[in-house]
Parts: C-alpha cells; structure tokens; sequence
C-alpha cells in the first residue's frame, strides 16, 4: 500500500501543519506515505488548482494506491479513493468566517467534493457530529482519530520555572492564555471575565496573552484596545509571538491556564496545558469538554460571570488545583500521536479494504 498526503501545509507552524507532519511518522508503522506538494506556492486560485487538478494527477503519476487530504478538502475527481481530514467545521457553522464570495463558493465546493470521499477522518466525536449534522456523510464513512501532543510539553521543576519568569519579566503567579485571538477564540470574553474576576473575587493574579495583540482585521478584535477599556493595562501582559520553545516552559510555569473558545473541533492547547501540569479552565462548547472530560473546569463563554467565577476558583481552590494537576498530566498523556498514526492506519487499511 502506498499512500499519497497532500502536504501543502507541510511544516507550518499551524494545527494543519503539525498534524501533516505526524502523518509522516507513519513510515514506523510500514505504511509508505509520500508527499504531493504544489510546485510553488501562490494565492487561493493556486491553492484551488493544486487541491483540484495538481494533487490528484500528481496520485496517478506516482501510482499511489490511496490520496490524503490533511484538511478540509478533496478532489471533486480522482483516480485512486480518497480520504480527507476535516479538523472542524468552522467556515459552514460561523457566519464570520465565511468570508468573500470566493471564499463561501471554495467551502461549498469542499463540502461537495468531502462528502464523495471514501473516508472521513476528524478529531472529536464533537466534530464527527457537526459532520454528519451539516455535510450529509452517512456515520459509516467517519471516523473520529484524535490528536497528539509532543512530548516537549511537561512539567518543570521550580528553579526552570523560577529562572523562566524572572528573563521573561513575569510575575510569579499569572495565568496564561496561549491561543489563537480570532473572534471564535473569546479573548474579548475572557478580559471582560478577568476584569470582573478583578472586582467581584478580589483576584489579583496577573493575565498573560500570547499573539499578536495588533494584527487587526474582520476577524481579530482590538486586544489593547480592550485592555485599556477595562481599566485592566497594568495587570495584562500582552505577550505577542512565542516560539515553539517558549510555549512550553511559559505554560509550565504559569498559575493556571484558560480557554474561552466558542468553537474548537478538538482543542490542543487544553491538553498542552495539562501536560505542562497547570490547572485548566475552559469553554464548555464543542469539542472542549470532550478533550478535558472531568479534569478542567468548564464554563459557559458567554456569561461573564461564569468566566470571573472559573478564574477565581481555578486560581484559589487548592483541592480543584492539585487534583488537575495531577489528573491532568495523566490524561494528556493518553492523547499521543502513535495513537494519532495508528488509527489513521487503520483508517487506510479499511478504504482500501484490506485487514
């Protein structure tokens, strides 16, 4: 069997990216995977084209047995079945990301052409269910093949914590959000929770914000400009950018970490955190409870309130603290990508029928 992935986002430092990366680690497990990469890289039409014509004539060329898409997407034609990897559902299910006509025909399209894969592959059952609600996919063709993390996340003794924040400027006790800052993300949310959190709890635990707080556009809401508005500047510290190197230690050595997403199609850094051995908090939307289960503490990300109250207790509840800490660390563990190749596999194995 010889399998061919579409490795457009090959070595990108995005979700897409590393989860195409592990599927390379599938030559371990005696499935020769090859790579199908555009010739060059270039705007949506370039993309479209390479998804459409490239990619699948390229399949024929190499005479694979089986194509992959790591993402949404999929040939309308090809000679050889087809899997694709759908992560979540976001441009169908969130009016904002819909974006321009081109961008709202290029998703109906993907839907179309999805839905006459032999396979499915998605990372939650909470996706698996948007899948089948919006896209038609009969359940058979589906199958739910979680992520991993990388061993890189752990927890660290006191002197690397200690040594980490006093280089990065950051107090000893903080909380940390280390996600995206798009609109699905809630940060906006969780300032006006953590300001709340401020006056009602008398929290007085600084927030640390990972990305880049001016990027601006539809999509990303004014993040200074919300901290100033809450009065909350001297207590937030806006970190921009963090390096793969970073993130890890950064989490290690935080107080608590908190996620406030309106929609995740699995949620890795929920389990990067807990790894890391810090207490989590998050969204009880989507995929987030399924990826947590009773380890973190959930809330609705909607209600200010609840947010403010997650905040203190995640902070001040030493019995909730030690119990995440350690179930935490035992449960990211169990979300490993051997699993994440095993599966996948096996899922290769079964469009082509064999056993």
């Amino acid at each position: 069997m010889r399998v061919g992935v579409n490795t457009l986002f090959r070595g990108r430092a995005v979700g897409m990216g590393r989860y195409t990366d592990a599927l390379f680690a599938l030559e371990s497990e005696r499935l020769p995977v090859e790579s199908i990469a555009p010739r060059r890289s270039g705007g949506p039409w370039r993309k479209l084209l390479f998804e459409q014509l490239g990619a699948p004539r390229a399949a024929r060329r190499m005479g694979v047995d089986l194509l992959h898409y790591p993402y949404f997407a999929a040939p309308v034609a090809a000679t050889v079945p087809v899997i694709a990897t759908i992560h979540d559902l976001v441009p169908l299910l969130l009016p904002a990301y819909r974006g321009s006509p081109f961008v709202r025909a290029y998703t109906f399209l993907q839907a179309r052409a999805c839905a006459r894969a032999r396979l499915i592959l998605t990372d939650s059952a909470a996706s698996m269910r948007d899948i089948l609600r919006h896209l038609g996919i009969p359940a058979a063709r589906v199958r739910v093949v979680p992520l991993g993390i990388d061993d890189r996340y752990h927890p660290r003794d006191d002197a690397t914590v200690r040594e980490f924040r006093r280089v990065a400027g950051l107090p000893e006790r903080y909380i940390v959000y280390a996600g995206g800052l798009d609109v699905r993300k809630n940060v906006h949310g969780l300032l006006r929770g953590y300001a709340r959190a401020r006056r009602e709890h008398d929290l007085r635990v600084d927030l640390a914000v990972t990305g880049d707080p001016d990027r601006g556009g539809p999509l990303f809401p004014a993040i200074r400009e919300e901290v100033e508005r809450l009065g909350i500047g001297a207590h937030v510290c806006l970190l921009g950018a963090v390096d793969d190197r970073t993130l890890p230690v950064l989490l290690a050595a935080a107080t608590l970490a908190a996620y406030p997403s309106m929609y995740e199609g699995f949620g890795l850094p929920v389990l990067e955190a807990m790894a890391s051995g810090v207490p989590v908090i998050c969204s009880d939307r989507s995929a987030l409870p399924e990826v947590a289960g009773d380890v973190a503490l959930l809330f609705d990300p909607t209600d200010e309130g609840a947010i403010a109250a997650a905040l203190a207790r995640g902070v001040e509840d030493r019995q909730f603290r030690e119990r995440a800490r350690e179930e935490g660390v035992a449960r990211a563990r169990t979300f490993t990508w051997e699993r994440t190749r095993r599966l996948t596999g096996a899922a290769y194995r079964d469009a082509l029928g064999e056993t």
